[in-house]
């Protein structure tokens, strides 16, 4: 057996209950009722009919639990002139990692990348990498449960650390930049380089189109925002986690975003999210214990729900 690890980042999430007339979210108890028994031949997403690649999410692996779901979404793609994964993988219920790894590629449809996750009845877990928004697994499970969610539609926001020292009302103004600029760079090219990666970040902010055209055209947006507004002295801590959860979501580089306060000082992004690393054995094939990375996902899902106890 190998000595060596890996680390990995365990990212929170709240499941949103807008229904007034229920206590919690029926996601998990659909999901549950829906895996059961499906072939992943069921669980395909397409994400674009005129995609050249037919990229699709599925589940491919999960284990029911009383009070959680554990499982792996995998994206793939079509390989070459090979249309499908073989009939044989498509009509069975699950589909390892380990299975894929040893079908040879040369016939077979290739998986650009994986993340696991686990879903309860109030949070999400996942080690889905921190440049990407949590909006990827929450479109998969509302196409996956259309028919059990009927009209509304599932939310998931990023869980914001419960013990964080500044409140809502001590931040003056949010500031948003792009890391990767490079100001070393030919004039106009830099200029263009701010303008597309600005117009992204302010994009994902705002919903104003019409403004945001506005802004571009005059040229005021540049390598970093400063957006400065009023809030009221008084905010509970429910309200705090829904409108810091709410902004953080389309937020994929949150080291890129901070927030300037008036008794601390600046604080980034990632410092307001709920997040925890784990060390995870490796076996000498270089895959990683997913009964250890599992049980890292439960320990904390119990954290979180003792925290919430508190």
């Amino acid at each position: 057996m190998s000595n060596r690890s890996k680390s990995l980042k365990l990212r929170a999430f709240i499941i949103e209950n807008n229904e007034l007339t229920k206590t919690r979210s029926d996601l998990f108890d659909n999901l549950k009722k829906k895996l059961t028994g499906s072939k992943a031949e069921e669980r395909r997403m397409l994400l674009n009919k005129e995609d050249i690649n037919h990229e699709e999410d599925l589940i491919s692996d999960y284990d029911i639990k009383k009070e959680n779901i554990l499982g792996v979404v995998l994206r793939i793609a079509h390989s070459g002139d090979v249309p499908n994964i073989p009939d044989k993988l498509l009509q069975n219920e699950k589909i390892s990692i380990q299975e894929l790894e040893k079908i040879d590629v040369s016939s077979s449809i290739i998986y650009k990348n994986h993340y696991y996750f686990l879903i309860s009845n109030d949070y999400v877990i996942t080690n889905l990498q921190g440049n990407l928004p949590i909006k990827r697994l929450q479109v998969y499970l509302n196409w996956f449960l259309s028919a059990e969610r009927g009209s509304k539609l599932y939310e998931i926001t990023p869980k914001i650390v419960d013990n964080i020292e500044t409140k809502l009302a001590d931040i003056k103004k949010i500031i948003v930049k792009d890391s990767s600029v490079n100001f070393n760079q030919e004039k106009d090219n830099q200029e263009h380089k701010i303008f597309k990666l600005s117009r992204e970040a302010f994009a994902a902010l705002f919903n104003d189109t019409n403004t945001l055209e506005d802004i571009i055209e005059q040229n005021i947006i540049s390598a970093e925002l400063s957006i400065k507004f009023k809030k009221p002295k008084k905010m509970s801590g429910e309200d705090y986690q829904k409108i810091m959860g709410a902004y953080m979501k389309p937020i994929s580089e949150t080291d890129d975003i901070s927030f300037s306060t008036k008794k601390h000082g600046k604080i980034k992004g990632s410092d307001v999210l709920k997040v925890k690393t784990v060390s995870i054995e490796l076996t000498e094939s270089d895959m990683i214990n997913q009964p250890q990375l599992y049980q890292e996902m439960e320990k904390f899902l119990s954290e979180l729900q003792n925290e919430n106890t508190n």
